[in-house]
């Protein structure tokens, strides 16, 4: 219970001050584009997972101030010691990481996007190894493997989408990432097995 408190309040304090200093900047990060988008793109058409990604908050990667949120971020999942919790954790920061790669998707800042894309594989993995770690008799496991399921053919979704949209030259980074959310696919469907549970059907064919 104190552990919790203390997430608690820390988490509101780097929240406060997040929103303190937004109020008065507006200001963004510079990047230097060297990749131009690509002049047609596809129109295939790709399965509707239907799975709700979390809005990404107000501050997004081309900001100023989204150094402090990804530290606020790391410090609400390093404190957070409940495995299962933390895998929980783990999701909600890569769906967030999803959705704000596919905002720069749209706005065609494809270098961003696909480093954002890249975390968010990154914390999509991490989820599956901690709950791939936690028994099958913890209250409520089983259940979230099945939404890490649905959530790695979301990610998916997302990116096969968005790759149509990457410059040639760019399209191999964001395939890697791409590896992310197919092998995460893979593993909790055996966990999902394992534990006589049957898992999401892949729209994909593969």
């Amino acid at each position: 219970m104190k552990t919790k408190i203390i997430t608690f309040v820390l988490a509101l304090f780097f929240s406060g001050m997040v929103l303190l200093v937004s109020l008065f900047s507006s200001s963004s990060l510079n990047y230097k584009f060297d990749l131009q988008p690509g002049g047609n793109f596809s129109t295939a058409s790709f399965p509707d997972i239907n799975y709700h990604l979390p809005f990404p908050g107000r501050i997004q990667p081309i900001n100023v101030l989204w150094p402090i949120k990804v530290i606020r971020d790391k410090l609400v999942l390093s404190l957070t010691v409940d495995k299962l919790e933390k895998a929980k954790v783990a999701l909600l920061l890569a769906d967030k990481r999803l959705a704000s790669g596919a905002i720069l998707v749209e706005q065609g800042r494809y270098e961003e996007a696909s480093e954002v894309f890249r975390k968010s594989q990154i914390y999509l993995d991490y989820s599956c190894r901690l709950v791939s770690e936690v028994s099958a008799q913890t209250a409520g496991a089983t259940s979230f493997v099945h939404v890490l399921n649905l959530a790695s053919l979301k990610h998916r979704e997302v990116l096969e989408k968005s790759i149509t949209r990457f410059p040639e030259d760019a399209r191999p980074i964001i395939n890697e990432v791409l590896d992310g959310p197919k092998l995460v696919f893979e593993k909790s469907s055996q966990i999902l097995n394992e534990r006589e549970s049957k898992p999401s059907e892949n729209p994909f064919g593969d």
